[in-house]
């Protein structure tokens, strides 16, 4: 993985139903993952989407996400070798 990849973070879900939507409203199905941890006491997953070459092309697609991302949720870009063991 390019140490200066990016991924965008979307959210963290602690329901299947919060999983299920962000499956819904994300255009590209195969670029979505999810990183296990524990939130309280429960096992949530952080929901991620993309990876990419720089932080302005993760800006573009930020851009162009559902406006439902951003109603509760800060999506932030973060870089992906945070998360490279769950790859």
């Amino acid at each position: 993985m390019n140490p200066e990849a990016y991924t965008i973070q979307l959210e963290l879900a602690c329901q299947k139903e919060t999983l299920d939507k962000a499956i819904e409203l994300l255009p590209q199905k195969d670029i979505i993952f999810f990183i296990p941890t524990k939130f309280k006491g429960t096992t949530c997953f952080i929901v991620c989407y993309g990876i990419f070459n720089t932080m302005d092309e993760a800006k573009v697609v930020l851009k162009t996400l559902d406006k439902e991302f951003f109603q509760d949720n800060t999506p932030l870009i973060r870089k992906a070798v945070k998360f490279k063991r769950y790859f």
